[in-house]
């Protein structure tokens, strides 16, 4: 299978991996089980490189994250790219919808209902300030499926989970303590599981984090 080229967002080649959009697009495709391989963008080199109708991807204003396929194109906007995942590899594991028996079939009601579901839940738990989370933990913790399960099911994640890793990564890249302090309790277990079972290719990213 050849691998996508995903295109991540750094300050700079040693800095930590802060955006929560990339963040969800590479937990999508750790959970796919797809071959990756990751090409680091900093804003600069996005602005100038990237944005313009003239420049590979034919957009004014680009924005991380986006791949390119197997024939060369590109995808942007991870809101687009996980359920083009499910599309495009329908052979392998649902993003979207865990349990969907394979080849996953897309044009089901029941695919359609859990990408909505994930839709509303982007749009619920929107919040990026550390008061704002906070304040909405409760209520985040009682939507996961099980006390030791994760959003989607008690034995997988799915888009949901990774919007709230995305979250998190974007409080642990910048403040570790507030990320510490907002992802406590049940969260926190959450959390843990969901490093366990993406250790190979999320303990990466975690290395280049600042040290609380």
């Amino acid at each position: 299978m050849t691998p996508l080229i995903f295109y991540d967002l750094a300050g700079s080649p040693t800095a930590p991996f802060f955006s929560p959009a990339t963040t969800r697009l590479r937990f999508a495709l750790l959970a796919k089980g797809i071959p990756f391989v990751v090409k680091e963008l900093t804003y600069l080199e996005l602005r100038h490189h990237w944005c313009g109708l003239d420049k590979p991807l034919g957009v004014k204003d680009a924005t991380a994250p986006f791949v390119q396929k197997s024939d060369g194109t590109f995808l942007m906007d991870s809101l687009l790219i996980t359920p083009w995942l499910d599309e495009a590899y329908p052979d392998l594991p649902s993003v979207i919808l865990p349990t969907a028996p394979l080849p996953i079939d897309t044009t089901t009601a029941e695919y359609k209902a859990a990408l909505e579901n994930v839709k509303n839940f982007r749009k619920v738990h929107a919040e990026t300030s550390i008061q704002s989370l906070l304040a909405v933990m409760p209520a985040l913790e009682a939507k996961l499926a099980t006390s030791d399960g994760y959003f989607f099911s008690a034995t997988a994640p799915n888009a949901k989970d990774f919007h709230v890793m995305g979250v998190y990564r974007m409080l642990a890249s910048t403040d570790p303590e507030g990320a510490t302090r907002v992802f406590s309790g049940k969260i926190r277990d959450w959390l843990e599981r969901m490093r366990e079972r993406f250790a190979v290719g999320y303990a990466e990213v975690e290395r280049r984090d600042p040290v609380a």
